[in-house]
């Protein structure tokens, strides 16, 4: 069932960016987070203001879902936890980059930590380190030169039931 029961959650929903679901064992909650822009775009305040507002809305509508089962949260998060999920791997290179700047990287940070979410590949890397990325280009995609942005994050109860994560198909919408 979707689970919209408090205001945050059918707001969430409504903007067509979250599904929240509760299954008897866990809740997963699917976002489309919103991107920001380069710092020289028309819109770039507006889209940095609405990026902070979703975050804003986003951690205690996961706190309180944590609260109450283990929570799956997944989908296209367009932000980058460390260098190490941008395709040049190297700190401060992308730093002014949308979904690589340190105040992003933070915000989304506390989010995460707030919930009580980890991240799935960091606990349980892949054999080759395969993991989502994306990149404008299909043939950079093909590459692995792309950032990523499509993450999986649960709770630590789900973490200590599981023993791998395999990524069956690398395509960014």
């Amino acid at each position: 069932t979707v689970d919209d029961d408090d205001k945050t959650g059918k707001l969430l929903n409504a903007q067509g960016r979250v599904i929240t679901a509760s299954f008897p064992c866990f809740i997963v909650v699917g976002a489309y987070v919103p991107t920001t822009t380069f710092s020289n775009h028309p819109k770039f305040k507006e889209r940095s203001a609405l990026r902070a507002h979703f975050d804003s809305l986003m951690a205690p509508h996961l706190r309180r879902l944590a609260l109450r089962s283990e929570v799956v949260f997944l989908g296209d998060m367009n932000v980058t936890m460390t260098h190490d999920d941008t395709y040049a791997n190297i700190p401060g290179l992308l730093d002014d980059f949308p979904s690589c700047r340190p105040s992003e990287r933070r915000r989304f940070k506390q989010l995460l930590h707030d919930a009580k979410l980890t991240d799935v590949f960091a606990v349980f890397p892949t054999p080759d380190d395969r993991r989502p990325t994306w990149f404008r280009t299909s043939r950079q995609r093909r590459r692995g030169r792309g950032l990523r942005l499509d993450m999986v994050f649960a709770t630590q109860g789900l973490l200590t039931k599981n023993t791998e994560v395999r990524v069956a198909a690398l395509r960014h919408h």
